[in-house]
């Protein structure tokens, strides 16, 4: 039965496309030649990075191996720069340093003399980043007269001896007045 509908089913004609033979040839090798183009490029991409990457490799595995014929003494003489810390830019300042800066009220002061709160000026608090309002407490560093609110500055004094803005040194160890 399959063969009756095969043979009674009637079979497509095969279009050339070749007119006058020249096409065809010329369709297949030009086929053929940008494939072959890809081709070489993508194997000499593939060529110039293999290369690059054992060319890094010999270099980094010859110095790997010149360090390991160094002597552990010469090893141990490699430079390594640690920054230098002093206990004073670590430590805070205790709560009775932090106590005798001066604190007040922030109020506003215009330019025209007026302290009105429509004044354009605003003060901001570099710890918190939150503006400074009128009436909230306020410290200002005698060393660098950068104003901070009072809850900000104590916690960050509590663990630094400077400004968080200029790193000017708050309260000097002698007692006189900080230099800027």
């Amino acid at each position: 039965m399959l063969n009756s509908v095969i043979q009674n089913h009637p079979r497509p004609a095969v279009r050339t496309c070749c007119l006058n033979g020249g096409i065809c040839v010329t369709i297949f090798f030009l086929t053929i030649s940008i494939l072959s183009c890809f081709f070489l490029l993508f194997v000499m991409a593939g060529v110039v990075w293999a290369s690059i990457y054992l060319c890094a490799a010999a270099i980094l595995g010859s110095l790997y191996i010149n360090w390991l014929r160094q002597s552990p003494q010469q090893r141990r003489m490699i430079p390594i720069s640690i920054p230098f810390v002093t206990a004073q830019q670590e430590a805070g300042l205790d709560a009775f340093a932090i106590a005798a800066l001066p604190s007040f009220q922030y109020q506003r002061y215009c330019t025209d003399g007026s302290n009105g709160t429509d004044c354009n000026g605003w003060v901001q608090c570099a710890i918190c980043i939150g503006t400074v309002q009128v009436g909230e407490m306020v410290r200002k560093l005698p060393a660098c007269k950068h104003l901070f609110h009072v809850e900000c500055i104590d916690l960050w004094l509590s663990s630094h001896s400077t400004c968080p803005m200029c790193r000017s040194i708050v309260v000097p160890s002698d007692g006189t007045e900080p230099v800027v």
